[in-house]
Parts: structure tokens; C-alpha cells; sequence
């Protein structure tokens, strides 16, 4: 489960494991990592400092200067951390053909999103209003 917030926030929830990515307004990475049973309660304990994190050989993470990417087998999960760019967040959908995939841009400050459906060279756009917001300009 993919939750954004207007504060800028980001959430990966690892549904099977109950383990959370978080990105913070300002940029920070947290990784909450399941640590079995303490006092009949599930145990996590976070950890921040890697630019580079396999979870699993289907889900890793990668962090640069300009981005965090969440991989996964079917999508991924890209928050910017460019200047100007509000904490936008780009999920990219792939189907078996990679010319039929799905790029869901999302503004978490206006709650404001835009899909681009790809099929082979013709690309839709379609977006949830009738404006784009200004931090769509430069679509990854």
C-alpha cells in the first residue's frame, strides 16, 4: 500500500510483512524492518543511513541525490527529491508487455494526479482535474 500526504510524506507498507518505507517532507529515508515477537507484540526497529537496501531479491530500494526508488516486481515507486519538484511521487506500472504499462504521476501537496497509459507508441493522458499542477511540469 502506497499512502501520500500534503505535508509531502510517503509510506510503502510491505502488506505481507507489516514493514514501512518511509520518506519524511524533508527527505529523510526511514525503513522499518519486522523483528519477530517481543511481549506477544510484532517488534520493529528502524534503520535510515543506506542509499542502497535489497529487502528481498524481488524488492530493493535505491536512493540518489535526486530521488528514492522503490522497486517491486510489478511497479515502482519513485519519490523526487529535487528542489521544486514538492516531494512528487511517479509509480510506474508494468504488465507483462512493456508497452503496455501504466506511469501515475501524483502531487502529494495538492493531491493532485495525472496517468499516462502506455500502449505501445500512443500514449493517453488523463489527469483528476481540469488543471495540471505547476509540479507537474517536468513528468519523469
Amino acid at each position: 500500500m502506497i499512502t501520500t500526504y500534503p505535508s509531502t510524506q510517503l509510506e510503502v507498507l510491505r502488506q505481507k510483512t507489516e514493514e514501512i518505507s518511509t520518506v519524511t517532507p524533508n527527505g529523510k529515508r526511514l525503513e522499518s524492518f519486522y523483528q519477530g515477537m517481543e511481549n506477544g507484540q510484532k517488534a520493529f526497529v528502524v534503520k535510515t543511513s543506506w542509499t542502497s537496501l535489497d529487502r528481498s531479491d524481488k524488492d530493493y530500494v535505491r536512493q540518489g541525490a535526486n530521488g528514492i526508488q522503490f522497486c517491486f516486481p510489478k511497479f515502482t515507486v519513485r519519490r523526487s527529491l529535487k528542489k521544486g519538484e514538492n516531494g512528487k511521487t511517479t509509480i510506474r506500472v508494468y504488465a507483462n508487455d512493456l508497452n503496455k504499462s501504466l506511469k501515475i504521476t501524483i502531487c502529494p501537496e495538492h493531491q493532485l494526479f495525472s496517468v499516462e497509459h502506455l500502449f505501445e507508441t500512443k500514449i493517453i493522458q488523463c489527469a483528476k482535474s481540469e488543471r495540471l499542477c505547476e509540479h507537474f511540469t517536468r513528468i519523469d
